[in-house]
């Protein structure tokens, strides 16, 4: 069977799936890591001396430099290579860590799962050409290997074909208390938390997470459904081969329809008028869905998402610096100007009223409103980097945009 939206059931939560197609394709043998051995192939795996694995964007401005980068490192590997470093006898220090589409490192790995379109989930086909194709990947990884808790624009069609997983979700309205990195961050969309050993004191909310909204088993041939924007925070019980599809979501349509809103900002106007009309628009566009602007801009914006990286001393632009030297940015003093952001706004808030196609399910009210806060920011610090250049990205900006 293919998994439409109907058999996902109508709520958007995450879903363990039955399918006759991911058993067959875990008990054809092709994904052993005995039978990977025999690839004539070599992959660029990630190793890392800590077991949390996120993945940076390579193709994201670097607006925000990526301090942790230096913590992991690429090492090119035979497939029996990889085969061997993910196995539980590695005991050289290091996890390894390797994913990439099939049709691509493997391409005679298709042969064996032409049945892969079947698991895109076709909530979108009236979307027509605005969609994303979607695709199959392999993650290949050792035991105790995390990946970080981070949420998808995709939905995400999960399979695991050799050893075993656990998935923990949560709501997208659970961002603040896991702390998600800004997105001019080359690591966005991901927590900042480390789960082993969480630091309380930068990231206290964390204390509020309580357990997963859902926790999952995957064990050969079991398939898991994760809506876009569920975060989910993944780790292999043992040695581990998974396959994924990724598939538009109608959620990553409308937020692309939100963010191509242009600003009706001349660039005649003097910083300090762009930044007041910024200010207006945003409180305004922040009003309209029923959030108080100040109380969002600072915390949900700065406190969870900023704060932790100033409090771990580090500047906009990379260099370490005392706490207090990376505040010295001119302050940005909003003066009230009459711009005209009537239409901006109403344009926004249509915009924003379409989420609620995504789910007319009252349980899932909570989810979909945590989306649009995602959304939100994202449109908030995306307009402050477009008007104000990546240094308004600081302190004062936040404190001044609250106010």
């Amino acid at each position: 069977g293919n998994p439409s939206t109907d058999q996902m059931g109508s709520r958007y939560l995450p879903k363990a799936l039955s399918l006759e197609v991911t058993k067959r394709w875990a008990n054809s043998g092709v994904w052993t890591p005995e039978s990977l051995c025999k690839l004539e192939t070599t992959v660029k795996a990630k190793r890392s001396r800590a077991r949390n694995f996120m993945y940076a964007d390579q193709f994201s401005s670097m607006l925000i430099p990526d301090t942790q980068s230096s913590q992991m490192e690429l090492c090119p590997l035979t497939m029996r290579e990889l085969m061997d470093k993910t196995s539980p006898n590695n005991d050289d220090g290091w996890h390894y860590y390797y994913t990439h589409p099939v049709q691509k490192f493997a391409p005679e790995l298709m042969d064996h799962i032409g049945e892969w379109k079947s698991l895109g989930v076709r909530e979108t086909r009236v979307f027509g050409a605005e969609g994303m194709l979607p695709y199959v990947s392999a993650w290949i990884g050792g035991p105790r290997v995390v990946t970080q808790a981070h949420y998808d624009v995709a939905n995400n069609t999960f399979i695991q074909v050799h050893g075993t997983k656990t998935f923990r979700c949560y709501s997208p309205s659970r961002a603040p208390e896991l702390y998600v990195y800004p997105d001019a961050h080359p690591r966005a969309r991901k927590s900042q938390v480390d789960f082993d050993n969480p630091d309380l004191n930068i990231f206290p909310n964390f204390h509020d997470i309580g357990p997963p909204c859902f926790q999952f088993e995957l064990h050969p041939g079991d398939a898991l459904f994760i809506p876009a924007f569920w975060f989910h925070h993944v780790e292999a019980e043992t040695q581990s081969v998974s396959l994924n599809v990724f598939s538009e979501s109608k959620a990553r349509i409308l937020a692309g329809r939100i963010f191509s809103t242009m600003l009706p900002f001349g660039s005649n106007l003097t910083t300090e008028e762009k930044a007041s009309c910024l200010k207006a628009t945003s409180h305004r566009i922040l009003q309209d869905l029923d959030l108080d602007a100040r109380e969002f801009i600072d915390q949900y914006i700065f406190h969870s998402r900023y704060s932790p990286l100033f409090t771990k001393g580090y500047t906009m632009h990379g260099e370490r610096a005392p706490l207090a030297g990376s505040d010295t940015e001119v302050p940005i003093s909003f003066k009230a100007t009459e711009a005209s952001i009537e239409s901006v706004c109403s344009e926004v808030a249509s915009k924003f009223k379409s989420f609620s196609e995504i789910s007319t399910a009252p349980g899932d009210a909570d989810h979909i409103r945590g989306i649009c806060k995602l959304i939100a920011a994202h449109l908030i610090e995306m307009w402050l980097v477009q008007f104000l250049g990546k240094q308004s990205l600081n302190p004062s900006t936040f404190r001044a945009l609250a106010t």
